[in-house]
This record gives C-alpha cells, structure tokens and sequence, in this order.
C-alpha cells in the first residue's frame, strides 16, 4: 500500500511544514484510492447480481444501489484528481526532480 510522497531523502531546504502538508495530501489521496477500490469491488458485485435477478422489484432495487454507489465512485474519483493536482501545486519541482518517492506511512 505504497502512496506517493516525498522521501527522507529529498532536498534539506525544504520547509518541514511544506513536507507535512505534502504528506498530509499523500496520505489523504491514498485513502481515498482505498475507498474508490472498495466501491469499485461493490460495483462489480451488484452488476453480477443484476445479470442473475429476475424479479422487478428486485431489480429495481440493484439498479437503485448501483446509482448510488456510481456518485459515490465518482465523488472519490474527483477527490483524488483534485489532490494530485494540490501536490502538483505544493510540490512541482520536488516531483520533477524525482525527489518524490514511494514510502509506507507511518503506523
């Protein structure tokens, strides 16, 4: 469960709290990938039942569940494009320079 933030190892003049918030944004941004799998994971499942459910009202009922979980899918989606361009805007030169790197948050 790698997210992307910026290494130990990165450019010492770099303001500790501009490194917080960049990791704060990592963090955030992975966090909401997680939810958009899980929703992902939901969808797949309530369009393999709706193949398989015959009664109308049932039906109805998938179709409704489906619905919601679409705005929810895309509620995330537009969360994580909105984070990657904040850490585009916070981080420009770091992420260029490929001082951005895959770490593990801390447990």
């Amino acid at each position: 469960m790698a997210i992307f933030s910026l290494s130990r190892h990165s450019s010492p003049k770099m303001d500790p709290a501009l490194r917080r918030k960049i990791q704060f944004l990592a963090i955030q941004r992975q966090e909401e990938l997680d939810a958009l799998g899980s929703v992902r994971r939901e969808l797949d499942g309530l369009y393999q039942a709706l193949e398989t459910v015959t009664d109308e009202k049932l039906v109805d009922s998938v179709i409704y569940e489906i619905k919601s979980l679409e705005a929810r899918y895309d509620y995330h989606f537009c969360n994580i494009k909105q984070m990657d361009s904040a850490l585009r805007r916070e981080a420009p030169q770091q992420i260029q320079d490929g001082k951005a790197a895959p770490v593990l948050p801390h447990a």
